[in-house]
């Protein structure tokens, strides 16, 4: 009988903790690059006009259509990602 009682403890336990996970891991949107040359900070230089944070990924991707890029940072950013993935030319990022 104790291992059965073990085994719908962790099972109760292992339930609990689906939605904290699937909460975490929505949090987490890919932002795509938008084709200019702004500042990474600026809110313009985002598709959907949003600066990626911490838990979101910064994509450079075929939304780019001009290349090669060369961007500047404009302000301290913290990223949860970088995705690079066939955007028009090289990518460059810059402090400044």
């Amino acid at each position: 009988m104790r291992t059965i009682s073990i085994s719908r403890r962790i099972l109760a336990a292992a339930v609990a903790a689906v939605p904290v996970v699937a909460a975490s891991s929505a949090l987490a949107a890919p932002i795509s690059k938008a084709d200019n040359l702004d500042a990474l900070n600026l809110t313009t230089s985002w598709v959907g006009g949003v600066v990626p944070g911490a838990t979101d990924v910064a994509v450079w991707d075929s939304t780019i259509t001009s290349g090669p890029l060369s961007n500047i940072l404009g302000a301290n950013l913290n990223f949860g990602g970088l995705r690079v993935v066939s955007p028009a030319g090289p990518v460059t990022i810059d402090v400044g």
